[in-house]
């Protein structure tokens, strides 16, 4: 075979780029390369892929992954929440070519949202090629039949039915038409999705969601995402990140047809809830780029049909370089407080024009200090990296995490694999996955065993372990440590072993015999050897069962050679081989027998798993260790070396055709393929601690991607969603060394179609929520256009399929020495839009079963023109994005409503609840009629009664007061900051209530000097602060109705405030003290009469002393008032009960409550905390 190399490459999988030569003719002195199929797939940037791997996953996932995750710090607002917290996403090993984050390699700081982007084929939103997606293809013609995936042409006017397939390609190979969607990973607060745009640029979730996604334009044109999800929040994706790719192709540098500048991430900077409170997310922007490695492609040439002479052709090395102008992030604002990045002033030796982050602050609204952490690193370093020049010295560095110190606090550290040796970025030392193997003598990515200098892409189980996190030392001074191990899959292995019963020779003239035991009836290979009679020979051989009998075995041979097989009975035989008279050697026979030895091989797999967790304390003792096992081990169906060879046909002397072998080597990334390459479908977990031995074993979905016909790099269809998913989890407990199971809850999804069943094209969309996107590669196999032809293409395709997937069982089972008790849930969700259960089942036996009916505004007919009051409201929730806000709730017991409640709302701007109603049932009814819609009238069943009003809300949609069927309210109030609750009054209406500690921007309706440097000062009787009293800093209450009320306030020092009525009177004989406590506080309370609307107000007497108050309290005689404190981004500090008695909570350093103390300052309780597996 004469080896050819190509003068140009596509190279790898993805990025690469196809330079057309001319067809040179068959005197040319160098032809060019074949037509191959260009994969046109570029990965998201470091950051931004990062932040896609955060597993939302709290426990040891479905790949063996640990979750390690350190929570900083969350803000929140107006029921929104962003979580800042370090996660550890290395706990299946580290890829050679991975770039660390600006935390550190394996880490990445979960804070906000991204849309990544995985680009296929072209950007789709580069002018809006997304418009070239398909949901459904006409059938594709396949020529030759045998050859299934090819698109032809007869001449230079192909025919029906060939022509739109062929034109569809022909479109697509020139860039005209996109037909691979590319690939958008979303993260926010709470969710994760993965999404693709149909041709109209919609969005498609995978698998369905209930998260609205919509793509946008600025007044600029410049694409953006808005998410919404069932709560009605708003997240604004609108920072832009862009990459720019370019190819040195053999040292010339080339742009790929897709290369940019394109967007390759969409990040977070905007979270708007539905009453309007945001949380801001503010970027700078950053330029950075980075090597992507090589990738190599060999062309060895087969044959040509005239066998014409070849010319040879260079190796084509393509490597490949991103540049990106990245937003990153610097801060994070809601109303109650901000969060600061801080990042160093120097650039990283990894990855130059990025800096590390150095640190993190969190202050108030009011700018007050309240958190600071700080960041140590290091870099793991190879052992070239003393020796490279700066110029490249990035490739020999990797950013390493050292520990995170919070305020004065012992600082969280973590210590890493640091025997392993560390490789370069670049090195071409690659398992099939990407993970390290040591094999640093590997030129290339070329996996194929008949390639001259093929590289050994086998995993190393050790090798593939550098950098991993080994321990975490917590502020507590406790420590967690991981072991971890190689994944392998047990597989059977068959051996054949022959055994040799009997051997004889004979030599010439002789005899020879010899006696035979056989221990087994079995098949028996006989073989002999006896000289050609031609020479005179008369040699024989005999195999007797001794003793001999009519009925003993007998084998007789003579005058030839041979080998036969014969079933051999169990005892003694005589073997004999006569060579006499016979002047020739090597007369000769042997009797054996073959055996298959089955035994049970460990194939060796990618990455590592958690083995087992060790919690230490802070004296170092072990104190609880948890290991795993792992059962039904799965590696990916689709694996990078399955296409690491191809043939291809190209025409490069004219209208000769030739036949080519390719052999590819690329860089993992390019090829995307899954980040997890085994899963398990089963994982035992054990926890032995000195009191207890526990185990639980979790049993996880684990479906298969799908390939219509395996392309080289065809991205498979790719049912990731599937996997991971719990179907059963069973506890034990350890009883006399015997685990006895306690509980078994089950799982069951249902999914509204089954892939299997779908796999052809569609003809057409089946329904908004079950579409399949279709992409589809198109290669070039033979160019025949230029000579005045068509080319022929092959093709292969994948689908991203946006369906629906929901638990719709949930089975628990409890165990017990004498009975077994199990309940069923079974849910129903029949609207796709809010995804919600329609139907609660709970089967407790055959004969009892209860359930509850729900019905959201979107589960209504809601398309009336003239709408009621309730209907508007209803389409306005739906409006608004609020879709699991319930209308009615209906419970029934054996097929009769037992329980019945709806919900009305107001049609205000933003709905809010405005009554709730109960059925008044006698008797468990059967004729009980749902809420419905008719020609915009909502009615419901008449048994319905009022039986809660919400009266008052504040401008964040918090009741302020709520009114029993009976009259009787209650009151509350909210700080509008932290909206923590401040205060509710049982039996009493709103606008007869006030009550402030002087701690939130909420007065309680209490008007006094809240600016900044007035009258408030520290040092207050149950929170932070108290109010000075002077005779120009007074106090009033608002309008209050007439009614009998109760006065209550503390005051420092032996003054007493003034009082003042308007429209009543106050009681004789008060203020009265009531109580004192430590700090020369004193209680008083006194009665207030009021014959009309008035208020009532407090200051300092003209002749005494300034006084200081707090804890100011009023409410209706015979009403119950609960006040409360809250220390900033902190937690609750104090609560006092309608007693006039106040309960303090005091925390420790690192946040936790420590003890609870009563106003005399005695200690009602304390917490003593151990250790914990995570502090």
């Amino acid at each position: 075979m004469v080896r050819l190399y190509s003068v140009r490459a596509l190279l790898g999988v993805i990025l690469g780029y196809c330079s057309l030569l001319p067809i040179a003719s068959a005197q040319q002195a160098v032809s060019p390369a074949p037509y191959i199929w260009e994969n046109k797939l570029i990965p998201p940037s470091p950051e931004a892929g990062a932040l896609s791997k955060v597993d939302l996953n709290p426990t040891v996932s479905a790949t063996g992954k640990a979750p390690f995750s350190i929570p900083l710090y969350t803000l929140a607002a107006g029921g929104i929440q962003v979580p800042v917290q370090l996660v550890y996403t290395g706990g299946n090993g580290i890829r050679v070519n991975e770039t660390a984050s600006n935390v550190g390699l394996g880490w990445v700081l979960d804070a906000g949202g991204v849309i990544s982007v995985t680009v296929h084929g072209k950007p789709d939103l580069y002018n809006d090629s997304y418009r070239g997606h398909r949901s459904f293809h006409p059938a594709l013609s396949k020529y030759p039949a045998s050859s299934s995936g090819y698109l032809w042409c007869d001449g230079a006017n192909p025919s029906s039915p060939v022509n739109a397939e062929h034109n569809y390609a022909e479109m697509v190979n020139e860039g005209l038409l996109d037909s691979q969607p590319d690939e958008f990973n979303l993260k926010m607060p709470g969710a994760q999705t993965a999404f693709a745009l149909d041709s109209t640029g919609a969005c498609y979730a995978i698998p369905h969601s209930n998260i609205r996604i919509f793509l946008k334009r600025t007044a600029a044109d410049d694409p953006y995402f808005e998410a919404v999800d069932a709560s009605g929040n708003h997240f604004i994706f609108d920072q832009r990140e862009r990459t720019s790719t370019i190819s040195r192709l053999n040292g010339s540098t080339v742009r790929p047809t897709n290369g940019g500048p394109y967007i390759s991430g969409f990040y977070l900077s905007k979270i708007i809830n539905p009453y309007g409170e945001e949380i801001l997310l503010t970027y700078e922007s950053v330029f950075y780029r980075q090597e992507l490695g090589t990738d190599l492609e060999v062309f060895h040439f087969n044959s040509c049909l005239d066998n014409g002479s070849t010319k040879s052709i260079t190796d084509a090395y393509t490597v490949r370089q991103q540049s990106f102008t990245a937003p990153r992030l610097t801060s994070i604002q809601a109303k109650t407080g901000r969060l600061d990045v801080i990042y160093d002033a120097q650039q990283r030796l990894d990855n130059p024009g990025t800096n590390r982050i150095a640190g993190l602050t969190v202050t108030t609204a009011a700018g007050q200090a309240v958190k600071n952490f700080v960041f140590a690193h290091s870099y793991f370093k190879t052992a070239r990296y003393a020796v490279t020049d700066t110029a490249t010295q990035h490739l020999y560095a990797r950013l390493k995490l050292l520990s995170v110190q919070e305020n004065t606090l012992p600082p969280h550290v973590f210590s890493y694999d640091t025997l392993l040796a560390v490789p370069s970025r670049l090195s071409f030392a690659q398992d099939h996955f990407g993970y390290y193997n040591g094999r640093d003598g590997n030129q290339n990515l070329i996996g194929d065993l008949s390639y001259d200098l093929h590289a050994d892409r086998e995993p190393d189980s050790l090798a593939c372990r550098f950098a991993l996190l080994r321990s975490i030392r917590y502020p507590t001074g406790g420590q967690q440590r991981i072991t971890y191990e190689a994944p392998h899959q047990l597989t059977t292995s068959i051996k054949r072993t022959t055994y040799a019963d009997a051997t004889l020779n004979a030599g010439m003239d002789t005899t020879t015999q010899t006696t035979m035991v056989l221990g087994h009836t079995r098949k028996r290979s006989i073989s002999w050897i006896l000289p050609n009679t031609s020479t005179g020979c008369r040699s024989t051989v005999a195999i007797v069962q001794l003793p001999l009998t009519s009925t003993s075995f007998q084998f007789h041979a003579s005058g030839t050679s041979d080998t036969t097989s014969l079933v051999m009975p169990k005892g003694t035989y005589r073997v004999t081989v006569n060579n006499r008279a016979c002047q020739q050697d090597g007369a000769f026979i042997s009797v054996r027998y073959d055996t298959l030895i089955t035994s049970q091989v460990r194939l060796p797999l990618y990455g590592v798993r958690c083995k087992k967790l060790g919690f230490y304390d802070s004296n170092n003792r072990l104190v609880k260790t948890v290991s795993f096992r792992f059962k039904g081990t799965q590696a990916n169906q689709v694996q990078p070396y399955r296409r690491q060879m191809y043939t291809t046909k190209s025409s490069p002397y004219g209208d000769v055709s030739c036949d080519w072998s390719v052999y590819m080597g690329s860089q993992v990334y390019t090829l995307g393929f899954p980040e997890a390459p085994v899963y398990y479908q089963q994982i035992e977990q054990y926890q032995d601690t000195a009191q207890t031995q526990g185990k639980t074993v979790y049993t996880y979905e684990n479906g298969r991607d799908d390939v219509y016909k395996p392309m080289p790099g065809l991205v498979p269809t790719s049912y990731a969603w599937l996997r991971g998913q719990l179907t059963d989890v069973d506890h034990y407990v350890q009883q006399g060394g015997v685990y006895s199971p306690v509980k078994k809850t089950q799982y069951v999804y249902a999914l509204l179609h089954d892939p299997e069943d779908f796999w052809d094209f569609q003809l057409a969309p089946k329904a908004r929520h079950d579409l399949n996107i279709v992409g589809v590669y198109i290669r070039t196999v033979k160019n025949l256009k230029s000579l005045g032809g068509c080319n022929e293409y092959d093709y292969g395709f994948y689908k991203l399929p946006s369906v629906v997937r929901y638990l719709s069982k949930e089975i628990e089972t409890r165990y017990a020495s004498t009975d077994t008790f199990q309940t069923t849930k079974r849910f129903y969700v029949t609207n796709f839009e809010h995804l919600q259960p329609s139907i609660t089942t709970q089967v407790f036996s055959p004969q009892d079963s209860a359930s509850t009916h729900i019905t959201y505004p979107s589960d209504l007919d809601l398309s009336s023109s003239s709408p009621d009051g309730q209907m508007a409201a209803l389409l306005k929730l739906r409006s608004k994005g609020i879709l699991t806000a319930p209308v009615e709730e209906i419970q029934y017991r054996q097929n009769k409503v037992v329980k019945a409640a709806r919900f009305d709302y107001s049609a205000a701007a933003v709905p809010v609840r405005q009554k709730e109603y109960a059925a008044r049932l006698a008797a468990p009814s059967s004729n009980f009629r749902p809420a419905r819609i008719s020609n915009g009238l909502f009615t419901a069943d008449p048994s319905y009664q009022p039986d809660f009003s919400y009266d008052l809300h504040d401008r964040l949609g918090n009741p302020l007061q709520i009114t029993a069927s009976a009259d009787r309210s209650n009151a509350y109030l909210w700080d509008e900051i932290e909206e923590h609750l401040l205060m509710v009054a049982r039996n009493a209406q709103f606008s007869q209530v006030a009550a402030t500690s002087f701690e939130s921007t909420n007065s309680g309706r209490w008007r006094y000097d809240q600016s900044a440097g007035g009258s408030r000062r520290p040092g207050g009787r149950t929170g932070r602060w108290a109010y000075l009293l002077t005779t120009s800093s007074v106090i009033s209450s608002e309008q209050l109705p007439a009614d009998d009320y109760e006065l209550s306030f503390w005051v420092q020092g032996s003054g007493i405030p003034q009082l003042q009525v308007t429209g009543g009177t106050q009681l004789a004989g008060g203020p009265n003290r009531i109580a004192t406590a430590p700090g020369d506080w004193q209680q008083y309370r006194t009665r207030l009469h009021f014959t009309s609307v008035g208020q009532v107000s407090l200051g300092a007497t003209g002749t005494g002393p300034s006084l200081l108050v707090d804890e100011l309290r009023l409410h209706p005689v015979g009403a119950q008032m609960t006040t409360y404190t809250h220390e900033p981004l902190v937690g609750l500090t104090s609560q006092t009960g309608p007693d006039g008695r106040t309960s303090y909570y005091e925390y420790d350093a690192l946040g936790r409550l420590l003890r609870v103390r009563d106003e005399q300052g005695r200690i009602l309780s304390q917490q003593e905390y151990q250790y914990a597996t995570q502090p």
